[in-house]
């Protein structure tokens, strides 16, 4: 029979290991105590409620944490987020990134979902949700992940990230994507850009699905390219092969192009993917890691970020002095001023 004293020291260790799991056990039950029916997301924000009544671009950032996950989410929140537009943040299962995203500003929400359905299923599942309230809502999307580090933007360079790839998105285009794979000849899913009439064929086809297992998520990938071009939109890249390897033609490298994945070392055209090309790098795959830690240190230091070249103010920021403040109080906090 155990003594006094073991029994305190016993309660003790059971209290300390209770306190270090803590904050991994609050952000699980945050998780499950949001979810409803089905796979859908139930999260700290109302699908049916526009974000702001200022912005028509809707941003979704879907995440399930690793440590790569981690540090490019980070960098993201750094130099991603600006006021031309909403974000929501798709957190698939617990995660530390949670206490990280600034949500005390008027553009940014999050969601909480259990960890279902992969990355594409989990942007279907937010877009599906309330009868499709955000599709209805917002007339501009970008959905990317965070297998991806950035935006990148060069110095010499004032145009806004999110404009870049939406510029891509026209009466004709209604999928643009950083990269494009000659396997399969289709769009990768890393980064989206498309607008409501994009987004609704996405989710009347596979990305309405919530995926079992990673051959189903990577074959809904190779799916979204030919289902926008059966319903009779085109598609683009904002890579410079897509237009600069053959005749300068949307069709041309779609159909032409040969070898391999772009995205692995050296695949693409016998060197690596330039952030400068594309904004976003592929960041899980130590494609030129001294690259890649070089660009993340330097615009780390530049203290430049898309709050400085995406101009457009909100005005339930710029007219409230004390959200003004809080805005330069975080970016301070995430420049390590």
């Amino acid at each position: 029979m155990a003594s006094p004293g073991d029994r305190v020291l016993t309660a003790f260790v059971v209290l300390v290991f209770i306190w270090i799991l803590a904050p991994f056990i609050r952000t699980s039950h945050s998780v499950q105590s949001l979810m409803g029916a089905g796979n859908s997301t139930v999260g700290p924000f109302n699908a049916t409620d526009a974000i702001t009544a200022e912005n028509d671009l809707l941003v979704m950032y879907a995440y399930h944490e690793t440590d790569n996950a981690l540090t490019n989410a980070n960098f993201f929140l750094q130099h991603g987020l600006h006021a031309a537009a909403d974000f929501i943040f798709i957190i698939n299962g617990a995660s530390l990134l949670e206490r990280q995203i600034p949500v005390h500003l008027p553009n940014v929400k999050v969601a909480l979902r259990t960890n279902n359905c992969f990355d594409l299923g989990a942007h279907g599942a937010v877009l599906l949700e309330e009868d499709r309230a955000l599709i209805k809502r917002y007339k501009k999307f970008i959905l990317l992940n965070a297998s991806i580090r950035g935006p990148f933007t060069p110095r010499w360079a004032d145009k806004c990230w999110s404009d870049v790839y939406q510029d891509l998105v026209t009466d004709t285009v209604k999928l643009a994507a950083m990269t494009f794979n000659c396997p399969g000849h289709h769009l990768n899913s890393m980064i989206y850009a498309t607008d409501q009439i994009g987004a609704t064929t996405l989710v009347d086809g596979c990305m309405g699905t919530c995926f079992e297992n990673m051959e189903s998520a990577v074959s809904c990938e190779q799916q979204a390219t030919p289902t926008i071009l059966d319903a009779g939109y085109e598609i683009d890249s904002l890579m410079a092969a897509y237009l600069g390897e053959f005749d300068g033609s949307n069709e041309a490298y779609r159909e032409n192009c040969r070898g391999g994945d772009v995205n692995t070392q050296n695949g693409y055209h016998g060197f690596n993917v330039h952030p400068y090309d594309t904004l976003f790098v592929k960041a899980n795959r130590n494609i030129d890691p001294t690259m890649l830690q070089k660009f993340t240190q330097w615009h780390n230091t530049m203290n430049r970020t898309s709050w400085d070249t995406c101009h457009k103010k909100l005005p339930s920021i710029v007219d409230n002095p004390e959200a003004h403040q809080e805005v330069s109080n975080w970016r301070a906090r995430l420049l390590g001023n």
